[in-house]
């Protein structure tokens, strides 16, 4: 089943009375489904992290259709798009992106700040999630207070909290060392059975070959 479809996709920066314009995508026609892991690939410059921006409804395209769950997203209001970012689409990046004066519990708990999920649920959420990613014996300590793959199992319990339907992941290893980043990609490949699409953003092959797909990028346009 599909979870996202973009339809001549285009993204122009530059407005319509300045002499330079810069094209970052070109007529970007996919389709993804759940259950799998899609990687998306190309040089610094290529247009894959303003694909990734617009698939995470934080940036709009020029032209073009963009639905996620048979939903035509691209036109909604900045209200709406924040509403479906909230609940649908969960992010991992790799800077981590924690709030290090908050707990590993609090630190996941904040896509919730604006959600009707009672204290008790969350509480019941949230420390399943920790346990899920191996850090229920973590849940007090602050991120200053964890390593590299620690923080990242945070993120990814952050961005699973919601249970949204896709996770975007960018560059989510890069800050890694080897053992760590084959553990990480090893929860991430586990994520994608539970009805969920992961999109990620890597430079690396080897972190491709985890993917049930590669998309590749060049100068604003798949090339295969």
């Amino acid at each position: 089943m599909e979870s996202i479809r973009v339809y001549n996709l285009n993204k122009t920066y530059g407005q319509n009375d300045e002499k330079i314009k810069v094209q970052a995508l070109k007529s970007i026609t996919l389709t993804l489904e759940t259950n799998k892991i899609y990687a998306i690939m190309g040089h610094s410059g290529s247009g894959k992290s303003t694909l990734m921006h617009i698939l995470g409804l934080l940036d709009r395209p020029s032209s073009g259709q963009y639905f996620l769950n048979n939903r035509d997203v691209s036109k909604l209001s900045d209200r709406q798009q924040a509403h479906i970012r909230n609940r649908e689409i969960g992010f991992v990046f790799q800077a981590y992106n924690l709030l290090p004066r908050y707990s590993v519990y609090k630190n996941v708990e904040m896509p919730m700040t604006y959600s009707t999920v009672s204290g008790s649920d969350r509480k019941i959420r949230i420390n399943r999630l920790l346990e899920q990613v191996g850090l229920g014996h973590r849940i007090h300590h602050k991120p200053n207070e964890l390593s590299g793959g620690e923080r990242q199992r945070v993120a990814i319990a952050r961005a699973l909290v919601m249970n949204p339907t896709v996770i975007l992941a960018d560059e989510p290893t890069g800050n890694l060392d080897t053992k760590t980043e084959k553990e990480i990609m090893a929860l991430l490949t586990e994520l994608k059975d539970d009805s969920r699409t992961i999109v990620l953003v890597t430079h690396e092959v080897e972190i491709a070959e985890y993917a049930d797909a590669i998309i590749k990028i060049r100068d604003g346009e798949v090339i295969e």
